[in-house]
């Protein structure tokens, strides 16, 4: 298994689940979760371009169409950064302090589990309101997009 392969799983599974909480109506919890993952990963994204990200609060609710628009664009960059430096050497500062260094690959994988993880709680949420939700595991995904 690829990194690109898990970026588009990624980028898939946050456009459904984005769909899917726009048609009930953006509703507050899971809507600033699937926020938190777009602008986590715009944040990590920044730290390998070197642009930086001054986003703000990593944990608060955006708009449907800011999702949106931030999902079209964060694709086609990660996928170029890691055609272009997969193995480079990228140092951090996490949120917490926490300091360390991972290749531009690294990064971006766990961009995805990270997005895997908040997405999980998404499903959890609507399991418990019995709303109806979109399938976004990697198989499935696998099964859509090979021909």
């Amino acid at each position: 298994m690829d990194v690109a392969t898990l970026l588009r799983h990624n980028a898939w599974a946050n456009r459904l689940w984005a769909t899917r909480l726009q048609e009930l109506g953006w509703p507050e919890r899971p809507a600033k979760l699937l926020s938190h993952c777009v602008l986590g990963e715009t944040l990590w994204l920044g730290r390998i371009t070197g642009e930086g990200a001054a986003i703000g609060d990593v944990f608060r609710l955006l708009p449907h169409d800011e999702v949106a628009a931030r999902l079209d664009r964060l694709l086609p960059v990660e996928l170029e950064w890691l055609a272009s430096e997969p193995d480079r050497m990228q140092p951090y500062v996490r949120l917490n302090g926490d300091t360390g260094s991972a290749t531009v690959a690294e990064i971006l994988a766990f961009v995805c589990t990270h997005g895997v993880h908040h997405r999980a709680q998404i499903a959890s949420w609507a399991a418990a309101e019995k709303v109806p939700y979109p399938s976004t595991d990697l198989l499935g995904f696998l099964r859509l997009t090979r021909t």
